[in-house]
């Protein structure tokens, strides 16, 4: 059983929270909308654990693949923050950031 700490606040459930989200599973992917047989993805950060189309941590990005000449629409800064802090592309996505990041330059 955890005790108090030199301030006498109890540390016992701070640091179960903290671990928890530590390693939480975040991964940047995409989420389907659209009409039957004209897709449109949004890129979006989730928890890997959920679903494909459930809820989502932050929108990123967008990519239609009906639109051959235009890439996908990402937000870089929020995909370099993300990557920072340990999310993971998928391996759809990983290539979406380099065809933008590509074009950017």
């Amino acid at each position: 059983m955890p005790g108090p700490d030199a301030n006498g606040a109890c540390t016992g459930n701070r640091n179960r929270i903290e671990s928890l989200f530590t390693f939480m599973a975040v991964s940047i992917r995409l989420r389907r909308e659209g009409a039957l047989n004209s897709p449109y993805y949004r890129i979006v950060v989730a928890d890997s654990r959920g679903p494909r189309d459930g809820k989502f941590i932050e929108h990123i990005g967008n990519y239609d693949p009906k639109k051959a000449d235009a890439p996908a629409q990402i937000d870089l800064d929020r995909v370099d923050y993300w990557v920072g802090v340990g999310a993971r592309p998928s391996d759809t996505v990983r290539s979406l950031i380099k065809k933008a990041r590509k074009s950017a330059a």
